[in-house]
């Protein structure tokens, strides 16, 4: 039987309204590096690169909470797995052809109609959510999601940030739109 992995908890920043089609990695790669969020080294992972954060992530995002536990560098040992598993902050892009969603498994998005919230986890299948409670059908990317959800063909993950717990400062998010020529938002995630 396969080894059940935990559900990671992560920071997703993305470009709005559902960009990303045409942006290359790179330049957002270039930028992160530049202002040393990234530190430069690598990690291979299951044949996907995962980038290791630098000192100015700790000033590039704003941790909440009394006493939140940010682990940056990796363990010696079973490196890997502790990746794997978001046991270290570190940073993965995730790209499409086209735009999907990603959801939160406990998002419960409210209709922008009656405000009522779904009764159980929010599946977008389609671009358009019915309302159990109304009725009313509306675009997806109208619903208020809480910062649970995105949709766009680009993602940049920050591993091992638990929902709420940091949020990216403006200056961070100026440097993705300067690099890039589009919105970036944030939302969080457990995959």
């Amino acid at each position: 039987m396969a080894r059940q992995h935990p559900r990671v908890h992560k920071l997703v920043l993305y470009p709005q309204p559902a960009a990303g089609q045409n942006l290359s990695e790179q330049p957002i790669l270039d930028v992160l590096l530049a202002s040393d969020f990234l530190d430069g080294r690598i990690l291979e992972v299951d044949g996907e690169p995962r980038y290791l954060l630098g000192e100015a992530c700790l000033t590039e995002l704003t941790f909440l909470g009394c006493s939140p536990h940010i682990e940056l560098d990796p363990p010696r040992q079973e490196t890997e797995q502790a990746a794997r598993e978001g046991r270290f902050c570190h940073l993965t892009l995730q790209s499409y052809t086209q735009p999907v969603w990603r959801i939160d498994p406990t998002a419960r998005p409210r209709c922008p109609g009656c405000r009522q919230p779904m009764p159980a986890p929010a599946r977008v299948g389609s671009d358009t959510l019915a309302c159990p409670a109304c009725g009313e059908a509306n675009p997806a990317a109208d619903w208020r999601w809480r910062n649970l959800a995105g949709r766009a063909c680009l993602f940049v993950d920050i591993w091992g940030v638990f929902t709420a717990e940091a949020v990216p400062n403006r200056s961070l998010i100026d440097r993705l739109e300067s690099a890039t020529g589009v919105k970036w938002a944030y939302f969080y995630v457990k995959d």
